[in-house]
Formats: structure tokens, sequence, C-alpha cells
């Protein structure tokens, strides 16, 4: 049996369909979080704690400023740490202590914590961007863990060189990752 190419028709048809797809998940997924975003208080359920982190406008910003400059996400020329990202990573697993109640769960992972760089290179308004997904009964190890990671970038004390947007330095979001892992915990 031939079978007919399909037509310029065809192809249009089907792309404005994916895109309708997509754009309607996008709103129930963005009316999910907002739904999920109201509720301040971890949620528990019968076998994960879900850790909701408010958004940044609800939090008691550490270093607040009380300026209406723009913020921007992605810049021409990025922030750089005094150093390089590697004397990054040493400073903050230098300042990271291991919380005790993660020893004693063994709770390992990754945090991401989402600081804003002002234009003078200081950091302000640190917040956990993505924090661990623990059972329930790990979940006072891992409220410890969010903790030290949040402690531990708030002790960098260096000027960054800010992003600079069109030749000036602008305000700017950075995700700076914080690793626990038991292993080198056990090592040091």
């Amino acid at each position: 049996m031939l079978h007919r190419p399909l037509t310029r028709w065809h192809w249009i048809q089907s792309s404005v369909i994916a895109a309708g797809v997509i754009l309607l998940l996008t709103i129930v997924y963005e009316q999910v979080i907002q739904q999920t975003r109201d509720v301040a208080p971890a949620v528990p359920s019968k076998r994960w704690l879900v850790s909701a982190v408010p958004p940044p406008e609800k939090l008691l910003p550490w270093g607040a400023r009380a300026n209406e400059e723009p913020l921007y996400t992605s810049v021409e020329e990025a922030p750089d740490y005094p150093g390089g990202m590697l004397k990054l990573f040493k400073d903050v697993q230098y300042n990271v202590r291991y919380p005790r109640a993660a020893r004693k769960d063994i709770l390992t992972g990754l945090v991401l914590i989402e600081v804003i760089i002002e234009k003078d290179g200081t950091l302000s308004h640190a917040y956990i961007k993505r924090g661990l997904l623990v059972p329930a009964s790990q979940a006072v190890a891992a409220q410890a863990i969010h903790a030290e990671a949040l402690r531990a970038v708030q002790g960098l004390h260096k000027r960054w060189q800010p992003g600079r947007q069109r030749g000036r330095a602008v305000r700017t979001t950075y995700l700076i990752p914080v690793g626990f892992d038991f292993q080198l915990y056990l090592r040091s």
C-alpha cells in the first residue's frame, strides 16, 4: 500500500496541537505549584515529606535591600567568585558542618541555594531553591541539612565580581550547590 507524504498543512496542524498541549500542561503545572506554595509548613504524607519552600517575596530576606533595581537571571557576563568556581566550592565545603541529625540518619544529598549578587558584589536574599526529598522519618535531618546549607552560603563574605549587562553591573540571581556526602565526612 502506498502512503502519501504529509503535506505542509499536516505539519502545521500537528505543531499547533503539540504547542496547545504544552501550554495547557504548563498552566495546570503552574496552578498546582501555586496551590502548594500557599501551604507554608512541610506537609507530611504517609511515606514522604515534601518540603514546601515559600517564594522569595514571602521570606524574610537575609541582607534585604529596599531598591527597585531589576533582577537578572541571565546576563552577558556572569558573576564571578574571587578565585573562580573551584575556590567557591572549596569555600562552601569548608564552611559546611555536617549536622548531627543527618549523621545519625546517614542522610546525603545536594541542596541548591539561590542568592542574589548585588551590583556591589555582596550576597543577599539566600533561600533554598531545591532541597532534599526524604522519607517523613528523616524530616528533622533534612531540615538540619537545609539550615546548614543556608548558613554555609551566607558565610561567604568575599565580594563577587557582579554580573554585567551591556557593560554595567546589575543584580543577578546565582545558584550555589551545597553537597552533603557522609563518606566524605567519615574521611575528614
